[in-house]
């Protein structure tokens, strides 16, 4: 995870697994959402 933050193995195979800052930050938001959908849902 070290080496993570300089980006310096950002693109390398053993790396595949690992998400960039973007793609976690739209895939929190979007789990925000269904959250959100979910709770209005079964309140109503």
């Amino acid at each position: 995870m070290s080496n993570a933050a300089g980006g310096s193995k950002k693109n390398k195979p053993n790396d595949a697994n690992h998400v960039n800052a973007e793609t976690k930050a739209y895939q929190q938001r979007m789990t925000e959402k269904r959250k959100s959908s979910n709770n209005d849902s079964n309140k109503s």
